[in-house]
């Protein structure tokens, strides 16, 4: 069963009420812009709860308790980032102490997760009804039992910033708080975030302490004197905005400036970004080295924005502008002097900034000067200028490069289909699984009777899950000399239990649409299209005696660049569908026309992200180009992928040199009829499936 709704229809605390007065085992997932949240349920019991939030709160307890060191501690962040498990998963394998030590940490995280969940106002929820292991239980909450305490903690929260005004205040330690003498470790912890001037909202998340607690502390120090809150009215919106606000401008002006048609009408969405988030912004128009166009924004000393309009003035003596022109480089550091700068009164010259090229032609140029009047490198709207920047001029350079030079860092540029494929998968971290395979390993994993080789075969019916395990059992908490290449090889490297934790975390932290919506649908003909080819690519692997699993893998993973763009740009994937229909066109040169790369570029990008073996990423990026320098583990594949067209009837035999994949293999004309009856038999079994 699973069950889905929308917060703003369903109060939180009334829907984890419903949930548990259901007596169900099952994972209660809510997903909005910042954040999953995550609810393990058994009988109606909580089991465990997990949060971003909440995984850092747990290491941080840890670490104050000392039941991790520092290396230790930052050995786990560096394992949950690479295999997306939490922290009591990671400690357990690692055998750093035994695991029922941490129960307290345990429950800190889940009570927070609970309270977390109160907190949302908007956000989509789904419950799947499946059975949960007993060893994954360190004990079970009864949610009656905490739900009138959470609410009393919840009036307590809304009260306190409607004091405070906002959240996010700037925090600052004041004469008295820096000469107490501070006995909790607590309160020691709050002063030193103060003392970093993090706002209230940041100290809430980074305390090791729930987050009501953390939010009373706070208002506890203020009281006290020690804290001080900056004046909400005059608070920079530059400074209190957060990573998670320039990512998701960030996207709202990606798809603005890639829906613009116009050079022109690009830059001036650009320059709507720069406004938002910069001090100063000047464009220039250079001609013949002379600036023969300056139009400028910039805040004085009041926040006030003034405009000025400036021509014919010399760059020659400009050595960063014309270094910019010459190089097509992007100069990124402190704010320099400038006779520039001198037309403009008032204007702050300290703080970064960046000159970027965005036009070049004939003797004619572009360039975008953008500043910020603040020096807090983790938190500011370059990296996003930057990548946006990169949709509107590239030079002609075919790679990407940072080169730090003294104060500056140089970006050589990617060509412009390729950039757009690399800021996807700048922005992908995990693919959803299909619910359906996901639903049948969780019953094939609560049965003590299934075999390695069940959950093998059930694995291998999903691209994302296979991405997945394998990617995991070559992690440096899993991986050894050799990397897994198999999905066999992963499931005994990890066992099941791990298997369980994997599956559990993918299905929680992405949901896949339903199988009657329109991507659903799309959805079911990009598997069995990667079912039929991992069938096929084993046949060949069989007859000419190469490894079969390792061949199957290949054959699931090699269209992995459809499965992102399915999910990631669906519209784009429809009207590549519609035209590869109506023109019998390969898909790979329609892919082309619509996005400017196609699914093999992207696909080799995720695969490279994920660090996956070099002899998968190959098949994914030259299935439909393989020459005499491919191995032969490519031609498998790109014969396999071929059956899988021809016998669809989607692909004329012109799209693929099968001579020379004959030969690299050295099939016979009649092997490879015996092969195509084989091959045509598995086909027809596979669609029994499901």
């Amino acid at each position: 069963m699973i069950f889905t709704g929308n917060i703003n229809k369903f109060n939180p605390c009334d829907l984890l009420m419903f949930m548990s007065n259901m007596g169900k085992d099952g994972i209660l997932t809510i997903k909005n812009e910042n954040e999953i949240l995550s609810i393990t349920l058994k009988n109606g019991l909580i089991a465990d709860a997990q949060s971003e939030q909440a995984d850092a709160k747990i290491l941080k307890v840890l670490y104050i308790t000392r039941l991790v060191n520092k290396e230790q501690y930052k050995q786990i962040v560096q394992l949950k980032r690479e295999t997306g498990l939490n922290p009591r998963q990671i400690i357990e394998k690692l055998e750093l102490f035994q695991i029922n030590k941490m129960d307290e940490a345990i429950k800190l995280g889940i009570m927070d997760v609970i309270f977390q969940m109160f907190l949302l106002e908007k956000g989509d929820y789904e419950f799947t009804d499946i059975a949960i292991d007993d060893s994954f239980i360190n004990s079970l909450i009864d949610y009656k039992s905490i739900a009138i305490e959470l609410m009393h903690r919840l009036d307590e929260w809304h009260e306190t910033v409607k004091q405070l005004k906002s959240l996010d205040r700037v925090t600052s330690i004041t004469e008295a708080g820096s000469k107490a003498n501070v006995n909790s470790i607590l309160e020691n912890n709050i002063l030193k975030l103060a003392k970093e001037n993090k706002t209230v909202k940041e100290i809430i998340s980074l305390a090791p302490i729930q987050s009501y607690k953390a939010l009373k502390s706070v208002k506890t120090l203020i009281s006290t004197g020690w804290i001080a809150l900056s004046p909400p009215e005059k608070q920079d919106s530059v400074q209190i905005d957060s990573k998670a606000t320039f990512f998701s401008d960030f996207k709202i002006f990606y798809k603005k400036i890639l829906s613009a048609s116009e050079n022109q009408s690009k830059i001036a969405k650009l320059m709507s970004f720069c406004k938002k988030y910069f001090d100063i912004i000047i464009l220039l128009t250079i001609k013949e080295a002379t600036i023969i166009k300056i139009l400028s924004s910039f805040k004085d000393a009041s926040g006030r924005s003034i405009y000025k309009n400036l021509e014919n003035i010399n760059i020659e003596v400009e050595p960063v502008f014309t270094g910019v022109i010459k190089s097509g480089l992007s100069f990124f550091g402190k704010i320099f002097s400038s006779a520039i700068f001198d037309n403009f009164e008032n204007i702050r010259q300290n703080g970064e900034c960046t000159v970027i090229l965005l036009n070049k032609r004939d003797d004619e140029s572009v360039i975008l000067y953008a500043a910020l009047n603040t020096e807090d490198p983790d938190l500011t709207p370059f990296h996003y200028l930057e990548l946006l920047s990169l949709l509107i001029y590239m030079p002609n350079d075919d790679k990407i490069r940072r080169v730090k030079i003294k104060n500056q860092i140089a970006v050589h540029r990617l060509s412009k289909q390729e950039n757009k494929a690399v800021m996807l998968i700048k922005t992908l971290n995990d693919l959803p699984p299909m619910p359906a395979v996901t639903n049948q390993l969780f019953k094939l994993l609560s049965d003590p009777k299934t075999s390695s080789s069940d959950i093998v075969n059930t694995l291998s019916k999903d691209q994302s899950l296979v991405a997945k395990v394998i990617k995991i059992s070559n992690s440096s908490l899993y991986g050894s000399f050799e990397k897994a290449s198999t999905i066999k090889q992963a499931v005994t490297r990890l066992g099941f239990k791990t298997i369980r934790s994997i599956v559990l975390s993918a299905s929680t932290r992405s949901f896949f649409p339903s199988s009657n919506s329109s991507i659903g649908i799309l959805s079911q003909g990009l598997w069995l299209h990667s079912k039929e080819c991992a069938v096929a690519s084993k046949k060949i692997a069989e007859i000419i005696h190469f490894d079969e699993e390792e061949a199957f893998v290949a054959g699931i993973l090699h269209d992995i660049g459809k499965l992102i763009i399915l999910i990631k740009l669906f519209d784009e994937y429809k009207q590549i569908q519609k035209k590869q229909a109506s023109t019998k066109k390969p898909e790979i040169s329609i892919e082309h026309e619509i996005l400017g790369f196609d699914h093999t570029v992207i696909g080799e990008l995720l695969m490279k992200k994920w660090n996956m073996p070099e002899n998968l990423i190959r098949c994914v990026k030259h299935h439909h180009s393989a020459t005499n320098e491919d191995d032969i583990l490519v031609h498998i594949v790109s014969y396999g992928n071929y059956f899988s067209n021809i016998y669809n009837n989607r692909v004329d035999e012109k799209y693929f040199d099968i001579e020379l994949t004959k030969k690299i293999l050295n099939i016979s004309d009649e092997s490879l009829e015996k092969l195509k009856d084989k091959i045509i038999d598995e086909f027809q079994k596979i669609e029994g499936l499901d």
